[in-house]
């Protein structure tokens, strides 16, 4: 919000006071925003803790309410289950195409590691194997680094 009022041209202890004010009111809680948007964004839109972290910064959060926030995410949902939770998400519309995918995931900051195992978890025989097949694009050509 700081950011906002400074770039409407508001000064420094303006902008100070009127936060320390909606502060005492309890009408600004960053903890709490992280904690609702974490939220929304594991069920509408998973993606690796690393994107998470990186969106949160870009709101605005102090890092130290990120980390707490985001130590709490990761219990209840690890990258693994957030990978799967992806694979689910985009398999009802889409079908089941492991190169498209793995690409997705890799997209939303899951390491390789992490895909691979998402999608043997959700689609089993049907996964990309070892060789990297989720590299590829959907012509069977390896995709740009």
């Amino acid at each position: 919000m700081s950011l906002v009022l400074a770039r409407a041209g508001f000064s420094r202890p303006v902008i100070e006071a009127v936060l320390d004010d909606l502060e005492r009111r309890g009408l600004v809680d960053d903890r709490r925003f992280a904690r609702l948007w974490l939220s929304s964004q594991v069920r509408a839109r998973p993606r690796s803790l690393r994107l998470l972290r990186r969106d949160l910064l870009r709101e605005g959060v102090a890092p130290g309410i990120i980390e707490e926030e985001l130590r709490e995410v990761a219990r209840e949902h690890p990258e693994p289950a957030l990978a799967e939770a992806a694979v689910r998400k985009k398999l009802r519309p889409t079908g089941a195409d492991p190169a498209r995918l793995a690409r997705l995931l890799a997209a939303r900051g899951f390491t390789a590691a992490v895909v691979r195992e998402a999608l043997r978890t959700v689609l089993g025989d049907d996964a990309p194997g070892e060789e990297d097949a989720w590299r590829r694009d959907d012509s069977g050509h390896d995709a740009e680094p």
